[in-house]
C-alpha cells in the first residue's frame, strides 16, 4: 500500500505514551514538541494518555501505520536501495542540519547540498 493510502482495515494496536509527568518526573520534552507541537505534546505529557497509531499517524509522529510490518519494511527497503547513494546521503546530512537552524540557514545547508551534487557530476540519477 503507498505510504499516503490510508488502509480499511482497523489500524495496529500500536500505542504511544509519556507517563514521566504522572509518575513524577520529566521527560521528552524537547523532542516530542518538535515532532508533535506543543498543544499535542502538552496534552500526553501532563495525562499520560495514550496516542493510538492513527492519531500518531496523523500528528506526524509516525509516517506510516502497517499491518504486515515485513512488507512494509521490503517497500521501504526497495525504494530506498532504488535511489542514488549520494542523493539520499546530502538528504540525510541536509535534513538532520537543517532542522536545528532557523529557515535561512536551514535553506544555506540545502543550497549547499545541491552545489556539492551538482559539482560532483551525480545529478538526477546520472553517475
Amino acid at each position: 500500500m503507498p505510504p499516503h493510502a490510508i488502509s480499511s482495515s482497523p489500524p495496529p494496536d500500536a500505542i504511544f505514551r509519556t507517563p514521566e509527568a504522572q509518575r513524577g518526573t520529566v521527560g521528552a520534552t524537547q523532542r516530542l514538541p518538535r515532532i508533535l507541537g506543543k498543544r499535542l505534546a502538552k496534552d500526553l505529557m501532563f495525562t499520560g494518555r495514550d496516542l493510538g497509531a492513527e492519531e500518531a499517524r496523523q500528528a506526524g509522529f509516525v509516517s506510516r501505520i502497517a499491518l504486515n510490518l515485513d512488507d512494509e519494511r521490503e517497500e521501504i527497503e526497495k525504494a530506498i536501495l532504488q535511489a542514488p547513494s549520494m542523493a539520499l546521503k546530502l538528504a540525510k546530512r541536509s535534513i538532520d542540519q537543517g532542522i536545528e537552524l532557523d529557515p535561512k540557514g536551514a535553506r544555506e545547508v540545502e543550497i549547499s547540498a545541491i552545489e556539492e551534487q551538482l559539482a560532483s557530476g551525480h545529478w538526477m540519477g546520472k553517475p
